[in-house]
């Protein structure tokens, strides 16, 4: 399907400064609220396909981990970019409730450290105030220390990621969306530990 309700241009540019913000500010939320108007396929939130549509191009490549079918094929419809294996896609799409296999994402290179792969991943709920996992990032953009709160991620996933961006530069940044259209990012420069309530 054709998403003819996001504009390629005034859309793309209000989801691309919001996820700078984000990720100028680790664990600051945002909300995409031109995701509403979206109709992505089932395993696909509407905030992470904004992300998507405005990441995505001919130029960069994709590689959805999580179970469906559709999905790879909307997103090729509507950007161009290409379905790719897990070790060359820039950009990583899966649930973040699935326990997925991570050991092959580009983490960059010394010389070219900017070349580390984006995880994109869809959470039940992101908050700043309560909810199961509670990450406390500190680093660059962090005044002391700032708590995300996250339902629906795997802590595998997380201790995968954790170990991923032990050896800045090299490392992955991650964005999270939720069903009701968030967003928040964790650059690979931010440092975390977690607790999990229950």
């Amino acid at each position: 399907m054709i998403e003819v309700q996001f504009d390629k241009v005034l859309d793309a540019q209000q989801v691309y400064r919001l996820l700078l913000d984000a990720m100028a500010r680790p664990g600051k939320i945002n909300t995409l609220s031109m995701s509403e108007c979206l109709k992505p396929p089932r395993g696909l939130q509407s905030g992470t396909a904004a992300v998507a549509l405005t990441l995505l191009d001919q130029g960069t490549g994709f590689c959805f981990l999580s179970a469906g079918r559709q999905e790879p094929d909307y997103l090729t419809a509507n950007t161009g970019a290409a379905a790719q294996s897990v070790d060359v896609a820039e950009l990583i799409i899966f649930s973040g409730c699935e326990c997925v296999q991570l050991d092959k994402v580009c983490c960059g290179s010394l010389l070219s450290p900017e070349q580390g792969a984006t995880l994109l991943i869809m959470v039940e709920e992101l908050s700043s105030t309560e909810g199961r996992l509670c990450l406390r990032l500190t680093g660059p953009g962090i005044r002391n220390h700032c708590d995300l709160f996250i339902n629906g991620l795997a802590l595998k996933n997380l201790e995968t990621i954790s170990c991923m961006n032990k050896e800045f530069p090299l490392g992955i940044d991650v964005i999270y969306t939720d069903k009701s259209g968030n967003v928040a990012c964790i650059p690979r420069s931010s440092s975390m530990h977690w607790k999990v309530k229950g």
